[in-house]
């Protein structure tokens, strides 16, 4: 009881980018690849210039050995030598294969040289070749270590998508999309890195790309989703994955859920809704164990609505419920700490019941919470005290709400116990409010 009563008075006193372009300053470490595509026209010398041939074996040669810096200069060479466009080099996409091109921005990827990096991948972009998608994911995850590097892949992967896409003319080119398909991790670490840095018009941007694409997501990329959802405030969006995870006839990875549900209940409380949180958790209360995965032999998919339900105007990410990659780590700690997964089961927190009992009496929508409490009461499910609640609102100074709930349980025909109404008198008699007083006598 003490601890509800702490979170009711937590709750009450409530309620009464660094831009990827300066990081390619000198002081971020990029000077050497700036100086090497540099757009001033310094002189070359007809003697000190190498030649296209040895250039050529001198870059290969420095990737084989893993000289970053020895492919860089004589890639700044070659450029300055033959007058490349900046920043494309787009002749030189011809003479490198997309391979070793793929090499080279591993190695600056590694090397926390994510503006480079980027321009090697956009290269490759540009010269109409499509990547090796286990090599993208192995040059994103470097990159994705600082949050430069995070603008710049989200760029790149929306331009990588969008390469896909244009080169499928028709259903019979469909099988270019595969590899990329099959790749919801990829896409997984790069939505992680915009909620975490907070690029969400990004995320939302790529999450659509997922749905032209046809990327078949796993768990997490509903756990991630509901994140992009819960901070840009699109509660219809997760109103409408819970009604498609609820259909569902299992939910092995439960755990992974708990972070959805969080965001949820979090918005309800965000938008005021007292009705949809009282009613939220009736429903998490009512969840049984589901231990059946499949229906008529084949696996059921889930859905993650973006938008309209319109599919003309609409976005639809379908994902495999039973499909998790256990090497990408989320936290297991929810985000709001409303939703806890105790035996089994997902349950509400008493921050939650904390939170829903004081926007009840600052709403005074009492009805509403003593509401939940019948039908849990009916239902068997004794997961709140109700003596503890009635304290709580007593030791808050919340009299009338008190009142309310004791007369709304006692029309119920639900007892709880002589002593709440003994401490609501007392406190009555101290406030000396006479009037109230002979009321609940």
């Amino acid at each position: 009881m003490r601890s509800l009563f702490q979170a009711c008075y937590h709750y009450r006193r409530l309620a009464s980018f660094p831009r990827a372009a300066e990081a390619a300053s000198p002081a971020n470490g990029y000077e050497p690849w700036r100086r090497y595509i540099s757009t001033s026209t310094s002189k070359v010398l007809p003697w000190e210039a190498s030649s296209r041939e040895t250039l050529l074996r001198k870059i290969d040669s420095a990737m084989k050995d893993g000289n970053v810096e020895e492919a860089l200069h004589s890639f700044g060479n070659y450029k300055k030598l033959h007058d490349l466009p900046e920043p494309q080099f787009i002749k030189l996409t011809a003479t490198f294969s997309t391979d070793s091109l793929m090499k080279l921005a591993l190695a600056l990827a590694r090397d926390q040289m994510p503006v480079p990096a980027s321009t090697v991948l956009r290269i490759i972009l540009e010269s109409g070749k499509l990547p090796d998608v286990d090599m993208l994911s192995m040059v994103f995850l470097h990159m994705l270590k600082s949050q430069v590097g995070s603008y710049l892949v989200s760029d790149v992967l929306i331009e990588t998508c969008e390469s896909f896409l244009d080169q499928v003319a028709d259903r019979r080119e469909m099988k270019k999309l595969d590899s990329i398909k099959n790749s919801a991790t990829l896409f997984d670490m790069v939505l992680e890195s915009c909620v975490n840095f907070k690029c969400i018009i990004k995320a939302q941007k790529i999450m659509e790309l997922m749905s032209l694409v046809g990327v078949v997501a796993d768990v997490n990329t509903v756990v991630i989703a509901s994140h992009v959802f819960e901070m840009v405030g699109q509660r219809d969006e997760l109103i409408q994955m819970k009604r498609s995870i609820d259909s569902l006839t299992s939910l092995p990875f439960l755990q992974y859920y708990q972070h959805f549900y969080d965001s949820l209940l979090s918005l309800h409380f965000k938008y005021n809704d007292m009705d949809a949180a009282a009613n939220f958790l009736i429903n998490l209360h009512q969840q049984r164990k589901r231990s059946v995965f499949f229906c008529n032999g084949l696996p059921k998919q889930g859905a993650i609505q973006i938008g309209s339900g319109n599919l003309k105007t609409g976005y639809r990410i379908m994902f495999d419920p039973g499909k998790v990659d256990r090497g990408f780590i989320l936290g297991t700690e929810s985000q709001f700490g409303l939703v806890v997964l105790t035996d089994g089961n997902l349950l509400h927190t008493q921050k939650a019941l904390a939170k829903l009992i004081v926007g009840c009496v600052k709403s005074r929508n009492m009805h509403t919470l003593c509401n939940l409490f019948i039908m849990l009461h009916n239902k068997g499910i004794d997961v709140i005290s109700l003596r503890d609640v009635v304290n709580a609102c007593i030791q808050m100074g919340w009299l009338h709400a008190a009142h309310d709930i004791l007369d709304d349980l006692q029309s119920a025909g639900i007892q709880v116990g002589i002593a709440s109404y003994f401490s609501l008198l007392r406190a009555y008699e101290k406030e000396n409010k006479s009037e109230e007083f002979n009321g609940l006598l």
